[in-house]
């Protein structure tokens, strides 16, 4: 098959895989909870703190005391880190497209028919 467009180059990481986001949080939530863990949803931290060997995060309703924290969140980060997390984190962007699935036709059409995860970067003149 001879591919035609505006790609430049093309590499296959066959041991890698997929991960859908949504799932792998929902997975690591309901592990947590089984664990005795209490999640807070919506819970904005304000500030933290340093308390003795760990953490107390200052919310508008309470606050939480760690051993240890995990900082995770979307792609639109808040800009007001702490400073002593600052070159300890990184922004990542990450798309993910779904569609419906697709008939063997289609797949045929389109010459895709991998479970190996893809991705395309524009060709920038």
């Amino acid at each position: 098959m001879v591919w035609e467009g505006f790609f430049f180059g093309a590499l296959t990481t066959p041991i890698g895989f997929a991960l859908n986001p949504m799932k792998y949080l929902t997975g690591l939530a309901a592990a947590a909870e089984r664990a005795g863990t209490t999640i807070h949803n919506y819970s904005p931290v304000l500030r933290s703190e340093a308390a003795g060997k760990g953490i107390k995060l200052v919310c508008n309703d309470g606050h939480v005391l760690a051993e240890q924290v995990i900082v995770a969140t979307n792609g639109y980060s808040s800009e007001d880190f702490p400073d002593w997390l600052g070159g300890r984190y990184m922004p990542v962007q990450c798309n993910v497209l779904m569609t419906r699935p697709l008939s063997d036709s289609e797949i045929d059409q389109q010459g895709w028919s991998s479970q190996q995860m893809s991705f395309d970067v524009p060709l920038v003149s």
